[in-house]
């Protein structure tokens, strides 16, 4: 229940989940879990957790997660025309609204965009042709280099977050009960 752009832009979001993080926190150990852009909120949590002195999250799930916002890049842009969930012009507009005149350089707003100096247990879940296929393994990458055990899960054939179609789908029935164990 975070505010959401492009009526509050960066840095709302991710302030909002930090001060969420903090009165969870409070209450003992906590795990995080976001899917697409809630995704890159969570780990951008492990960057807000270091430049605050915070214990960050005690596991990470990440579903379908994008990790960069940079376009210029050009990973997630290339692959948004092959996208059946996130229509090019769509992610880049929502992308803008995000932003609107902030750098995509931040590890706050891309976490990829820095070292991840946090990585506890995480799972990531992502379809294999999805356009955020790549954010989600150079996410594992970032995390395993970091010294964080990452079980990454690869779906053929789903779109963009398909694990909203538990209890009609039994894909994202076993990706669900994945999540679980």
């Amino acid at each position: 229940d975070y505010r959401l752009a492009p009526e509050h832009p960066f840095p709302a979001a991710p302030k909002d989940v930090l001060a969420a993080y903090r009165a969870l926190r409070a209450d003992g150990p906590v795990m995080v879990a976001g899917d697409s852009a809630g995704g890159c909120l969570a780990l951008g949590l492990l960057h807000w957790c270091a430049r605050a002195a915070l214990q960050p999250p005690d596991a990470l799930a990440l579903l379908s997660p994008i990790a960069d916002l940079d376009l210029a890049k050009g990973g997630f842009q290339n692959r948004l025309a092959s996208e059946i969930l996130i229509p090019a012009r769509w992610g880049r507009r929502a992308i803008a609204a995000y932003l609107q005149d902030h750098e995509p350089l931040d590890p706050l707003d891309s976490p990829l965009a820095a070292f991840m100096l946090a990585a506890p247990p995480t799972v990531i879940q992502y379809a294999r042709e999805e356009a955020l296929a790549p954010d989600a393994r150079r996410a594992a990458d970032a995390l395993e280099r970091a010294g964080g055990s990452v079980q990454s899960e690869t779906y053929p054939g789903m779109p963009h977050v398909w694990q909203i179609h538990a209890g009609r789908s039994h894909t994202a029935d076993d990706a669900i009960a994945s999540l679980g164990t």
